[in-house]
This record gives C-alpha cells, structure tokens and sequence, in this order.
C-alpha cells in the first residue's frame, strides 16, 4: 500500500452502498480495475427466493428476532417474516419496511428518534436499524469481495454511502453516524449526492458520435455543455431502462 502522503490511495477498492427506500445493494470496484477501465463496476446479485427472481438489489426490509438480535435483510427477511405469520409467530420479531422515510424532512431526527415495527406499535430507535442494516450490507459485501479476489482487510476498503441530495445536514450526519455503528470506520467512509454519483456515471459513459470512437462523454463534450440526469426513481423496470437511454440518446445527440 501507499504511504500516507504520497497522494496515492491506500485503498484497494471502493465500496458503494445505496440505501434507498424501497432498495438496497451495494457496488464496488478495484483499484487496478479501474485504473484500466473505470466503469468496470461489480454488485451483487440478490436471489428472491420463491419469487424466481434475480436482482442487484434488495428489499429495504430488516428482521429482527424477538431479543432484538439480527435476524436477516431483504428478500431473506420479507420471507421470513411472511413464514412467520403464516404459522402466527411473527408477533414478537421486529420487522422493519420502508424505514429510510422516518429521515425525510424530519425535523426533530436525533440519536432517540424511532421507528415502529411493520403491524406493531412496537419501536426501536432509528439508530440501531439503520445501524444493523448497514453492517449487514458491509459484510456481505465483504464476503462477496472475498470470493472474488481472496482474503482482504476492512482497512482495504473506501466506503462511500450515498444519500439524497434534499436531505439536510442532520439527516446526512445521522447516517455517519449509524455507518460508524454499523462497523464502518469514519476515516474510510465518504457521504455522496445520489445524483452527484449518477452525473460522475454519465460522465465516463462512451458515447457514439462521428469520430469519437469509444470516448467518454467527458472527454467530448465540450466546455459549458449542459446536460440532465433523470432519476426515474422507485421500481426498477426494463421500461424504466429503456426510456432512460432513448432520453439519454436525445440529450447527446443534441449536444
């Protein structure tokens, strides 16, 4: 690793986790990786379960059993919980869904703010389920990087934790705060814009214009290009993909 000061990071991968409101997942990407080509990104692929599905993200969903311990998160908690009810023995676990609006616009959020269980008055403090939330995406994160590139340290990783970019200062520094509960060192973690993170994206997206080969949209747009990036938001559809390129090719094309 570089020496502190060398202006070289010490850092041999960059993690990103995306805590949404309806999803959740995480990418990462190596250092040598992307040196050689920058949008060579790797994320995990979440399997549904009954559903027959594969995803690159989770259900925002966390369970806990009934001492408050980790139980699971996404796909894996949803059917848990729903096998749980099925035979009545949901009621004393703590199932939590949809949790990240409690920090929308929030304006008394503090360390003591809380968030009711899913069908239950039950709460616990909005701290401890970000918190296990977020270690549980770390690790597993972690255990995928492992697989595919053997054993690393926690200190080899720069997280970054992105955010929306309407959340204030309070909400901002409360997720610092439950990534640092949840095993995340300070040093290592970086708070990012959700849609300062999408333009960077766009940026080293190649582009298909006359004589520009396979080069970045940054490298050919010109100084004071303006263009937009559209956040289409919620349920991740093919329609959703595929009107976000036809708008993408109208945007460039009208460069």
């Amino acid at each position: 690793m570089a020496a502190a000061g060398s202006g070289i990071s010490p850092y041999l991968f960059v993690a990103a986790i995306d805590f949404g409101t309806t999803y959740s997942g995480y990418a990462f990407s190596s250092k040598d990786d992307f040196q050689k080509e920058p949008l060579k990104i790797s994320a995990n692929v979440w399997n549904a379960g009954g559903r027959n599905l594969m995803s690159h993200k989770a259900p925002t969903s966390l369970l806990l059993n009934p001492d408050k311990s980790f139980n699971s998160f996404g796909y894996e908690a949803e059917n848990n919980f729903a096998q749980l009810s099925e035979d009545g023995e949901h009621h004393d676990y703590y199932f939590f869904h949809h949790f990240k609006m409690v920090l929308h616009n929030n304006k008394t959020l503090n360390r003591n703010t809380t968030v009711e269980v899913f069908g239950s008055k039950k709460t616990l403090t909005a701290l401890e389920v970000f918190s296990l939330s977020i270690r549980y995406l770390k690790d597993d994160l972690m255990k995928t990087i492992e697989k595919m590139f053997g054993e690393i340290q926690n200190n080899d990783i720069r997280f970054v934790l992105t955010v929306p970019a309407i959340w204030d200062d309070k909400a901002k520094q409360f997720m610092r705060e439950a990534a640092k509960k949840g095993g995340i060192r300070e040093a290592q973690l970086s708070i990012a814009l959700e849609p300062e993170a999408a333009s960077i994206y766009c940026q080293n997206l190649p582009v298909e214009r006359s004589g520009a080969g396979n080069e970045s949209f940054l490298k050919v747009a010109k100084s004071g290009t303006k263009y937009m990036v559209l956040d289409l938001g919620g349920n991740y559809s093919v329609a959703k993909a595929n009107l976000a390129r036809h708008i993408s090719k109208i945007v460039i094309e009208r460069l």
